[in-house]
């Protein structure tokens, strides 16, 4: 059994049974939440790639690391763990390399008013990896369908990462269910 408070004090003001308390009386074990224990974060995504059956460079390792440092990790490692196992399952999906600039990020990640630190933040608030294809295509020439097939696809990513169901997205993008199956289907998603 998991709780966040203080069961003896719980007890004390008369919201916990004395009794109930006794029977689960054992080893009280307290950790601070993972946005307290940065650190740990190396270990424990490596922990996560091994449950998933999965072994990358500690570099990549290092990079998600640093990446994951930007969130406020609400759910705690159950929550880290879920987002690496998304990150392993779209990476398969879309035949690609598990690679940091893949993390799926959840509204629920976000950090919060007292824990906003947000390295991976580049121009005008754009995650680090959108404001670096945008200084790309910036300085460098390229074909306007390029940029925009790469920047629709780093959108339609993002929204599917942010939204369990296929419906959700659509609502949220305002397109139609069968435009959105075109999207997919053309940017590999």
């Amino acid at each position: 059994m998991a709780s966040t408070r203080d069961l003896d004090a719980e007890v004390d003001a008369g919201r916990f049974l004395l009794d109930l308390r006794m029977r689960l009386t054992g080893v009280d074990v307290e950790l601070p939440p993972l946005r307290e224990r940065l650190n740990a974060l190396p270990d424990l995504i490596a922990v996560a790639l091994a449950r998933e059956g999965v072994t990358i460079d500690s570099v990549e390792i290092d990079r998600i690391a640093d990446r994951c440092r930007q969130y406020n990790w609400k759910g705690n490692i159950r929550q880290l763990f879920r987002v690496i196992q998304t990150l392993v399952v779209m990476a398969s999906f879309n035949e690609e390399e598990i690679r940091a600039e893949n993390l799926p990020v959840f509204r629920s990640m976000a950090a919060s008013e007292e824990h906003s630190i947000s390295p991976q933040l580049g121009v005008a608030g754009l995650p680090a990896d959108a404001a670096a294809m945008l200084g790309r295509y910036l300085v460098e020439d390229c074909s306007l369908d390029d940029a925009v097939n790469a920047f629709e696809k780093m959108v339609l990513q993002a929204a599917m990462a942010r939204h369990e169901k296929i419906i959700d997205v659509v609502k949220a993008m305002g397109l139609a269910r069968s435009t959105l199956d075109l999207k997919r289907k053309k940017h590999g998603l």
